[in-house]
């Protein structure tokens, strides 16, 4: 029991006094057996001091991080001895705003010392992940104290245990360290997550979302290095996933993380603009469906597309395609964009088509085995298909709202009228720019006129519930949107002067330039790289 102290008393001073290469000759020898629970304890003194070297040391012999936050209180211990950094800030400040600047249950104010909890930790961290994230440490508005609406981790000691049972001490850490800014023991923290890849994405969009918000140019810089590293790690975990399991790794992009806010890989990727990460082959190819949902993929009124297909349909290209096949050549859409009875001659192939061919496959595979007494224990699994009787061919209405449904129909015929657009004004410019505006040049304010509707309504349209404030603001930080918005001022200031006798020719002008800025905005088709093409545009 004694030299049970002596190592445990120099195992304290050798984390006091930061000397890794102590303990690594003195305590961790190869006589001595030391236990988890033994440990915990320079662990956790190693995480508050931020002591990485020494973290990295006690987790290599043997210390559980479940072991050392598990203890109700050690989490929360680590939040309120955070050294001074951005997110502590970013918390103090909402947290203040929210309750009007009062007092923490008669303690001093957040921004002085007063106590964190993870509830305000949850609201933060969701605020940076975004709001189609859920808390990821669940929260409760009991009011105890008509100065301050208390938020708690847990409900009720049943939600409690779900919370406990689904928390990865991992993660908590990385986050704690990611929020911290402590780059190394992020580092350390990361490799002992359950969800590596939804954790460096998790990581790459909260980095960004501070980097966007701090006011320190050098910081930003910073912060958005780390994020790239991040994506970076995730790729190459990918990477390494899919060489060795295609399938399994597919199934990673769309499985819901419940550490991170019920969300998934591919949501963080897109929220995140990982635009790298979704460029990897790999993160465009979903898995087959399981036999049993074949039937109801089949027969639903509303495809999933991100479920349907064979194991090499590409999930973004089976968004883009819509109903359509994938494997239709690009010269048989566009004849059928033209000559769209050709759809009902097999012309073009779809997704639906494609099932009942895949069921009549079953059929005969099962009438065949069946006949023959050579029934499989792993062909019974082909009765949950759907069978062909079960099954009916596409009705001609259906077939034709397949067709021009499709995303990938519609951004086509959206760049042949936008190119119709523009020989329009050139045509009004060049030719038939006259001081009595002619019917060409009231169809192009029409047309311009569309232009303005679906501006307003891409304003106005707010599926996350963000308010019209932060739509907006997310709404112009995109180049593009800019250049719309410029495009339809300069038009309409060109309109008015153009319909001033004395500013005619100043009106042509101020068009003309208008003519260029619709041009300049055509190259946003051509600004993504050529393995994502215009899915993401559309």
């Amino acid at each position: 029991m004694e030299g049970r102290d002596s190592w445990q008393r120099q195992l304290e001073l050798a984390v006091a006094w930061n000397r890794v290469d102590i303990a690594q000759t003195e305590i961790f020898t190869e006589e001595r057996h030391l236990e988890s629970s033994d440990l915990e304890k320079a662990m956790f003194s190693s995480l508050v001091g931020q002591k990485p070297d020494f973290v990295r040391l006690l987790l290599e012999n043997g210390v559980s991080l479940g072991g050392v936050l598990a203890p109700e209180g050690k989490l929360v211990y680590l939040y309120n001895n955070m050294s001074s950094c951005f997110f502590l800030s970013q918390m103090a400040r909402r947290v203040q705003v929210q309750n009007q600047g009062l007092f923490v249950r008669g303690r001093t104010k957040l921004e002085h010392g007063a106590m964190i909890s993870m509830s305000h930790v949850a609201m933060e961290v969701r605020h940076l992940l975004g709001s189609f994230t859920q808390y990821i440490y669940l929260t409760d508005s009991h009011d105890d104290d008509s100065a301050w609406t208390c938020f708690r981790i847990c409900i009720d000691a049943q939600e409690a245990g779900k919370q406990k049972a689904s928390r990865d001490p991992g993660t908590d850490l990385f986050l704690w360290a990611v929020l911290h800014h402590n780059r190394e023991l992020a580092e350390i923290a990361w490799e002992q997550c359950k969800d590596c890849m939804c954790a460096a994405l998790a990581a790459s969009k909260i980095l960004k979302k501070m980097a966007g918000e701090v006011n320190d140019a050098e910081e930003t810089e910073l912060m958005m290095e780390l994020a790239s590293v991040y994506e970076k790690h995730a790729i190459g975990l990918f990477s390494e996933c899919h060489r060795c399991d295609e399938e399994r790794a597919q199934r990673l992009l769309i499985r819901v993380s419940l550490s991170w806010g019920r969300t998934t890989c591919i949501r963080l990727a897109l929220e995140a603009d990982d635009k790298s990460f979704i460029a990897h082959s790999g993160v465009q190819v979903t898995s087959p469906p399981t036999q049993s949902h074949w039937f109801h993929l089949a027969t639903s009124k509303k495809s999933n597309p991100a479920n349907q297909g064979s194991s090499t349909t590409m999930l973004l290209t089976q968004i883009w395609c819509g109903e359509l096949a994938v494997d239709n050549p690009l010269w048989r859409v566009f004849v059928s964009m033209v000559f769209f009875p050709l759809i009902y001659t097999g012309f073009l192939g779809f997704r639906h088509d494609e099932v009942i061919e895949r069921a009549k496959r079953n059929d005969d595979i099962i009438t065949m085995e069946t006949v023959t007494g050579t029934l499989r224990a792993n062909s019974y699994e082909l009765f949950d298909h759907p069978s062909t009787k079960q099954l009916k061919p596409l009705g001609f209405w259906a077939r034709l709202a397949g067709l021009y449904d499709s995303p990938q129909v519609k951004f086509y015929w959206n760049i042949v009228s936008y190119f119709a657009f523009l020989f329009l004004f050139a045509v009004v410019l060049m030719v038939d720019f006259q001081c009595t505006p002619s019917w060409t040049e009231v169809l192009l304010y029409i047309w311009v006129a569309s232009l303005v509707c679906e501006e307003v309504r891409q304003l106005f349209h707010d599926p996350d519930g963000f308010g019209f404030r932060k739509k907006v603001k997310i709404h112009m930080n995109d180049l593009w949107n800019i250049l719309d918005v410029l495009s339809i001022v300069f038009f309409i200031v060109g309109l008015v002067c153009r319909l001033t006798v004395e500013l005619f020719y100043t009106g042509k002008v101020l068009l003309c330039i208008d003519f260029i800025i619709f041009c300049l905005r055509l190259i946003a088709i051509f600004t993504i790289s050529k393995t994502l093409g215009p899915k993401i545009i559309i």
